[in-house]
């Protein structure tokens, strides 16, 4: 059984497309029943079955992830200067906001 108050997800969740169109299908239709007559069993069935899947797939995911990553001889993750990511204009706004000289 799930421990609601200790189900908040603070890593991603990785679920394959079954899992994730069981889940779909469970919102949809609780979504258009009255919440008294919903059978929470398919809710928790498919809660279940995501959580199982991310404590098993989330170490490949993370090795995965390691595998694809530049480290300098640090050992410290870098970016090259053609990564799309190195200038997320979003980012660079969020932190220059939070750390930024201006503040």
């Amino acid at each position: 059984m799930i421990d609601y108050f200790k189900n908040l997800i603070s890593k991603p969740m990785i679920v394959d497309e079954e899992t994730l169109e069981k889940i779909l299908d469970v919102i949809e239709v609780q979504s258009k029943e009255p919440s008294e007559k919903t059978d929470t069993s398919k809710t928790i069935e498919a809660l279940e079955r995501g959580r199982e899947l991310l404590n098993t797939k989330f170490d490949k995911a993370m090795r995965i992830a390691k595998e694809n990553t530049k480290y300098n001889e640090q050992g410290y993750a870098v970016i090259s200067k053609d990564d799309e990511w190195r200038e997320d204009n979003k980012w660079n706004r969020d932190y220059d906001e939070k750390y930024g000289l201006d503040s």
